[in-house]
């Protein structure tokens, strides 16, 4: 167990592909009842493997930090949709977000820190005009019909990943707007913030997460603070494979 420090994030990706039957055997023989009901309710196995593969990530993720059995945990949800830790482990003050998406899981856990981690496949169907009208504020279309089509998709999905990390992050669901609140891509930090709050008081990250998907990550943090975001592949064990460092300020 390394336990978590104050001003870290830790992020974990794992690929569906990459993890044996006998570990995910052992990942899926983790989750409580609620979760295996949830899980049976989805009809496509893949989907239903991924999300899983995200749970028994999490519980492992939570229980690398925290002297608690990864069976034990125990989870609610708050009004606004985002989930948290119960019970008597809820004192421990580790807050999570969770996200899982063709082949790939990711979750990201912090101290008493909002945060959001939200992974999308590159190859992700979507209406571009839709998402543009649903997702992109004024400030966020400079420039952005010059792009050639495979530009736009990419700076598209970019964004829209970036959002949803945050929306995660506030813990509002769809009860934000995503055109309230803007970022930027070039460094990736929230450009015009909604009413309630304010683009000094966050840390943005995006990065590939496989050849195949990419990921996003939203953590607040004090104007001044030093903020660590450290990222891993794999399932976690007692030694995980670090995938690289970052430190942002």
């Amino acid at each position: 167990m390394n336990r978590l420090a104050p001003d870290e994030v830790r992020i974990w990706t794992v690929e569906l592909d990459a993890v044996s039957p006998e570990r995910f055997a052992a990942l899926r023989a983790m989750l409580d009842a609620e979760e295996r009901a949830r899980a049976s309710r989805k009809r496509i196995e893949s989907d239903r493997r991924v999300f899983e593969l995200a749970h028994g990530l999490l519980r492992l993720a939570l229980s690398s930090v925290a002297p608690v059995d990864p069976g034990a945990w125990r989870f609610e949800v708050k009004p606004g949709g985002r989930p948290y830790v119960a019970g008597a482990e809820a004192a421990l003050g580790l807050r999570f977000s969770l996200s899982h998406t063709h082949g790939l899981a990711a979750c990201a856990i912090a101290l008493e820190r909002d945060v959001g981690v939200d992974a999308e496949m590159l190859t992700r169907e979507f209406d571009a005009d839709d998402l543009v009208r649903a997702c992109l504020r004024d400030e966020e279309q400079v420039g952005f019909s010059s792009l050639d089509e495979s530009r736009r998709r990419e700076e598209l999905l970019a964004r829209f990943t970036l959002k949803e990390a945050y929306l995660k992050a506030r813990g509002v669901g769809l009860a934000l707007d995503l055109r309230s609140f803007a970022v930027s891509l070039d460094p990736p930090a929230l450009l015009t913030p909604p009413p309630d709050d304010e683009a000094s008081g966050w840390v943005f990250e995006r990065r590939p997460a496989s050849p195949q998907h990419t990921l996003a990550v939203a953590a607040r943090r004090r104007s001044d603070e030093r903020l660590r975001l450290r990222y891993f592949d794999g399932v976690p064990a007692r030694e995980a494979r670090r995938a690289g460092p970052l430190t942002c300020e």
